[in-house]
């Protein structure tokens, strides 16, 4: 876990530091607030501790700054002062401080304090992630998938207005898991899932598993043109893919519907446009990607 320690004091920056770095913490420090943003900015900043007094702008304010931009699942604040103004607790956790110690510190409270923070921390992103993710392939979830793309939809400005949509079904799987069981289905979902993931590494593209055997791509930056062809290259990577199941050794294939994203027009519209295409895809004989483009030809 990374933590930093905000305080103009060299002295309590290092008695902080060291003490941290005997617990296997990665430390970070910033002597002003303005320092400490441009850290967490850059930096994965998973724990905060911010002195009160400070030249540029005190911990409060720091506090308050960085609460309103994050949520709690990403980070904690721990307020520090030397004040016996017992005021200044109730006003670290009014502005978003998850937690307030007073120096000179007993070692072992401030030691419990990081840890039971840490133990929080840990908690909220294992709910968040349970909530977000498909527990079989580890996919977003359609929940999530919906939400993540309906917030991209609305800002498709920052990708020179082109989107698009994209969904796939895996072809005959219904056969898989009538002749293999449900066990290779479920490795043949996974795998796909994988294909996908490693595909839409290091892009801006979002995947997610919908339910069943269909899968959902928001494709940012892409025109239709370089989203069909990003389509295809899945749906070969796809069809190369060989599952081990038992003594079995299963290929599948998949079908991809692609439709552009218009702003004017909720997200909704544009995943029944790419189903539709999809469909079609499926009646045309499965194994091939379909867009608008498609049909004119």
């Amino acid at each position: 876990y990374g933590v930093l320690i905000v305080d103009d004091s060299q002295v309590a920056r290092l008695e902080l530091s060291l003490f941290l770095k005997r617990h296997n913490f990665r430390v970070f420090e910033a002597k002003s607030g303005r320092e400490a943003l441009s850290t967490l900015a850059r930096e994965h900043i998973d724990l905060v501790l911010t002195d009160y007094h400070m030249p540029d702008m005190d911990g409060y304010e720091l506090t308050r700054r960085v609460t309103a931009e994050r949520c709690n699942g990403e980070f904690r604040v721990i307020g520090i002062s030397a004040s016996t103004d017992r005021r200044i607790s109730a006003r670290f956790l009014k502005a978003g401080a998850s937690d307030f110690i007073y120096r000179p510190f007993v070692a072992e409270e401030l030691q419990c304090r990081i840890n039971n923070n840490i133990a929080t921390l840990h908690q909220i992103r294992r709910l968040k992630t349970m909530a977000e993710r498909d527990v079989l392939t580890g996919l977003s979830n359609r929940r999530h998938f919906f939400e993540l793309a309906e917030r991209y939809s609305q800002n498709m400005d920052l990708h020179d207005g082109r989107d698009c949509v994209a969904m796939l079904d895996v072809d005959h799987f219904k056969k898989v898991n009538d002749t293999y069981g449900h066990e290779a289905g479920d490795k043949v979902l996974q795998a796909i899932a994988r294909v996908l993931s490693q595909t839409c590494t290091n892009t801006p593209h979002l995947v997610g598993r919908l339910g069943g055997e269909e899968f959902a791509l928001y494709l940012r930056g892409c025109d239709e043109k370089d989203a069909i062809a990003f389509c295809e290259r899945l749906r070969e990577f796809v069809a190369m893919n060989v599952i081990e199941s038992s003594d079995h050794m299963i290929q599948v294939t998949a079908s991809f519907g692609v439709a552009p994203v218009y702003p004017s027009e909720s997200f909704s519209n544009h995943l029944n446009a790419a189903d539709q295409l999809l469909y079609i895809a499926k009646k045309s004989g499965r194994n091939r990607v379909f867009g608008e483009s498609t049909l004119k030809q």
